[in-house]
């Protein structure tokens, strides 16, 4: 709606793991998005992607979309605590 009335936009948030920041970084490289954005770009310890958004000298490279983001899965499966597989009929 923003950029149809051709409205300037800002995108950030207190996320607190790369999966979060990476959609937020994705979303900061659109059109109307005008405004320096807030990123979380902590290099954390075990983290459970396999492209990290990590600043540099400033500036956060922004990745393509399809390409880069992935979840190890092993790394998800060692810290998941309950999961629930369900089917669609």
């Amino acid at each position: 709606m923003c950029q149809k009335h051709n409205i300037g936009v800002w995108c950030g948030g207190m996320l607190e793991c790369s999966i979060g920041a990476f959609f937020t970084l994705s979303l900061a490289t659109l059109d109307n998005f005008i405004y320096p954005a807030a990123l979380n770009t902590n290099d954390y310890i075990d983290d459970i992607v396999t492209y990290k958004c990590l600043a540099e000298n400033g500036k956060v490279n922004a990745p393509n979309f399809l390409s880069d983001f992935g979840v190890n899965e092993d790394k998800l499966r060692h810290y998941t605590i309950l999961s629930k597989t369900m089917t669609m009929r």
